[in-house]
């Protein structure tokens, strides 16, 4: 238990800073007059950014033995579901 409860928090953390450094870099592009980087860790935004960093580690973490592992593995598995054009 311990161990799954650490794993979450590690992966929480790593999606984090891959969700906010697409935050920024949208920002910095929308409001590059008024973007500053210390605006992403205020209480407001953060209690977005966190649940939402917790939510995309949680839908990823499944296609994770996919990525792993070799492309005809996925191709393989997935075959059947190529819908009928006939």
């Amino acid at each position: 238990m311990k161990d799954k409860v650490f794993s979450l928090l590690r992966g929480t953390i790593q999606v984090f800073v891959a969700v906010n450094l697409l935050i920024s870099l949208t920002l910095s592009f929308i409001y590059p007059d008024f973007f500053h980087v210390g605006l992403l860790f205020t209480p407001g935004t953060l209690i977005y950014t966190i649940p939402l960093s917790l939510a995309f580690y949680k839908l990823v973490k499944p296609l994770q033995p996919y990525f792993e592992g070799s492309p005809e593995e996925m191709s393989e598995e997935f075959e059947e579901v190529k819908p009928d054009l006939d």
